[in-house]
């Protein structure tokens, strides 16, 4: 199984974007480069969303290296990436917005 769109893998800080990639099934690395994105990008490994790519602020460019043993992992089991693409598009599922819209109108 494929992502929709076809990617097979994104390294991105985590913010607001491994949202829009889960609801793609893009599996991902997550990474701090803020205190405010480490809760975020541990949380999303402990959970089982995606592999973590280490602290930016704890430990510098030395991360590269925890970044990159990730996607080495990820590149080579196709099984892996697609188990975090099943567990990533029933997570988000892009329709948040219409059942807010939705509840809304009831009030």
């Amino acid at each position: 199984m494929n992502p929709p769109n076809g990617a097979k893998l994104a390294i991105t800080a985590a913010g607001s974007t491994m949202q829009e990639l889960a609801c793609l099934g893009v599996p991902m690395i997550g990474f701090s480069f803020a205190d405010n994105q480490r809760l975020a990008a541990q949380t999303w490994f402990a959970q089982g969303y995606s592999h973590y790519g280490g602290d930016y602020l704890s430990k510098g460019d030395g991360m590269i290296g925890e970044v990159c043993e990730a996607a080495g992992q990820l590149c080579a089991s196709a099984p892996l990436r697609d188990q975090y693409s099943r567990k990533l598009m029933n997570l988000v599922d892009g329709e948040g917005s219409r059942r807010i819209a939705e509840r809304l109108m009831n009030l």
